[in-house]
């Protein structure tokens, strides 16, 4: 696809059932989410009917449109603009109302999820490098997991970087960057903790920020740590030119980091060098 607005294309990894769309887009995140749209329409247009559908199905009242407008409304001020002017790319290049593009991407904010997370490297691995993994629990019958695509950013300004993610959602669960800076979470808040509060930055919309901006681990945490954060989570940033890692407490506004092999870490004793992680289990 290219355009006035847009510039981008699409080709894939793997093969059969375990190929997965890889799009590139380039310019500013208006022009890059446009062709990103354009690109995987079919998807993206599939996935949103399968989660308003799925929505429905869990009947859960976070998922309501109002209730979804109403958090958004108090996370927009805090949502970086380029993110904002992606969605509205992503949402013309895809035929779709801004709103229901805003909707999908509120919905991580309103629920409750748990995850897991590792970074081993050194003397953890055969050969030295920092090899960073993570999983997402969320419910399956939003389809999610049945319309992954990777998407790789050249911006205009900022850094170049890769986000692996799902067909029309721009947040970021997973990714990294250029610069070696690769970023993963575990959701820590329950259903018991709602309603949350979210006068604050989400994280699906702070790690595009940190993918941006951050050159090392070092400047991933500053962001994280200076971000007005809400609900609970546990993070594990890492950075593969450095090949070390952390694991973070984020429960807002409260930030505690731990290195490798930490006493004081919460999952200590069972601790290691060269290895950060955290597991998250709830009924």
């Amino acid at each position: 696809v290219e355009g006035a607005v847009a510039k981008g294309y699409r080709t894939s990894v793997g093969s059969g059932p375990d190929e997965i769309p890889v799009v590139v887009v380039s310019g500013t995140p208006y022009e890059m989410g446009h062709p990103l749209g354009e690109l995987m329409t079919k998807e993206i247009n599939a996935l949103y009917s399968r989660v308003k559908a799925g929505f429905k199905l869990i009947g859960d009242p976070r998922l309501t449109t109002a209730n979804l407008d109403a958090a958004w409304a108090s996370r927009e001020p805090y949502t970086d603009a380029r993110y904002k002017e992606e969605m509205r790319g992503l949402a013309a290049g895809a035929g779709l109302p801004y709103e229901d593009v805003v909707r999908l991407h509120t919905f991580p904010a309103v629920s409750d999820y748990s995850c897991s997370a590792v970074a081993v490297w050194g003397a953890a691995t055969s050969d030295g490098h920092l090899y960073p993994l993570r999983n997402l629990d969320s419910t399956m019958e939003t389809g999610f997991q049945d319309y992954p695509v990777i998407v790789v950013y050249i911006p205009d300004q900022g850094i170049p970087h890769m986000n692996v993610t799902f067909a029309g959602f721009i947040g970021s669960n997973t990714g990294m960057n250029s610069e070696g800076v690769v970023l993963s979470e575990i959701g820590d808040s329950s259903d018991q903790d709602y309603p949350f509060d979210l006068n604050g930055v989400h994280f699906t919309s702070l790690f595009r920020m940190i993918l941006y901006d951050a050159h090392t681990l070092d400047e991933a945490v500053t962001i994280m740590r200076n971000a007005p954060r809400i609900k609970k989570y546990h993070f594990v940033f890492g950075d593969g030119d450095d090949k070390r890692a952390v694991k973070m407490k984020a429960y807002s506004p409260d930030l505690t980091i731990w290195t490798d092999n930490d006493p004081t870490d919460d999952d200590a004793p069972n601790v290691k060098k060269d290895l950060v992680y955290h597991a998250e289990s709830r009924d």
